[in-house]
């Protein structure tokens, strides 16, 4: 499984909103669907991580965490609302709650009637982003360390933190088969955003629609609150919840300016950095062409002079 390398905050996420934001300029390497993690592969992956963190999966997807119900001290607050003869218990069943907003992630920590026995849940989008589904915390313990998956206890009434907190991330890490799923998926996204024509086949067609869901997907959790900036007033204020959601909205920001291209040579899509649109995503694709036409030409004066 790849962990976390560094502590990344929601603030810290936030600033990959910019166009400079090195993470979306760099090129994440993805494996095709049938082949092995080479040693170079992994070397480059776990250096991709390492400088910009982790794509934020589970925040990403995740709406609502029910967490399993634990007794605490009764509160002193509550003392006010008491109005029984007998004095109040000493320990209280409560139930903690991480919800989404705009401006990002919530707690609720809700009293529960003796009775009441509600059952550990996390709510979670599909990668589609339109369906969603109500599953077992497992979905949730499977990113977290220490975690044994095959102890319903365990995952049922580990302390979760709170999304996007600073024990979050150091807790926090993604296994392979996700990272690479989500970056495909970002992949198929990138092909749509740089579609301009109409399909001409089915199979454009297909790529086209299939792209689009995950473009939908990725900008689910993208959202417009309002921030206070001393004498400028109220300014909107993008909040994306993940690095997968920030880098999808800079490819659309960039697809505007005609910067998302796909390299001829290779078919991965990439950034231009110059005004002058280029045909290759690297120097090694570009010579790659070069020699490829420098030996035909070679070839061909052979073949005359002969």
């Amino acid at each position: 499984m790849i962990w976390s390398l560094d502590c990344r905050t929601a603030n810290g996420i936030r600033k990959l909103l910019q166009p400079e934001s090195a993470a979306y300029r760099s090129r994440i390497v993805v494996p095709g669907k049938r082949e092995v993690l080479t040693v170079e592969s992994e070397r480059r992956l776990l250096e991709w991580c390492q400088n910009y963190g982790l794509l934020g999966i589970l925040p990403h997807r995740a709406v609502h965490f029910t967490l399993a119900p634990r007794e605490k001290k009764f509160p002193r607050k509550y003392l006010r609302l008491w109005h029984a003869e007998q004095p109040p218990p000493r320990l209280i069943r409560t139930q903690v709650h991480f919800y989404r907003v705009a401006s990002g992630w919530r707690t609720l920590d809700r009293p529960l009637q003796s009775f009441q026995t509600p059952p550990p849940r996390i709510v979670m989008r599909g990668v589609g982003g339109e369906e969603l589904d109500i599953l077992q915390l497992i979905n949730a313990g499977r990113f977290f360390k220490g975690i044994d998956l095959d102890s319903p206890e365990q995952w049922d009434n580990f302390r979760y933190p709170v999304p996007l907190s600073d024990r979050f991330w150091k807790l926090y890490g993604e296994p392979l088969d996700d990272f690479l799923r989500a970056a495909d998926n970002f992949r198929h996204a990138l092909i749509a955003i740089r579609q301009r024509r109409a399909p001409r086949s089915i199979h454009e067609s297909v790529d086209l629609d299939t792209g689009l869901r995950f473009l939908q997907g990725m900008l689910a959790p993208v959202s417009m609150t309002a921030d206070f900036k001393p004498g400028r007033g109220i300014r909107p204020k993008w909040i994306s919840g993940s690095l997968l959601a920030a880098m999808t909205v800079m490819a659309l920001a960039d697809m505007g300016a005609g910067r998302v291209l796909r390299c001829m040579e290779c078919g991965k899509p990439y950034i231009s950095k110059r005004i002058k649109q280029t045909r290759y995503c690297s120097k090694q694709c570009r010579w790659r062409v070069q020699m490829r036409v420098w030996r035909s030409r070679k070839k061909k004066r052979g073949l005359i002079g002969g």
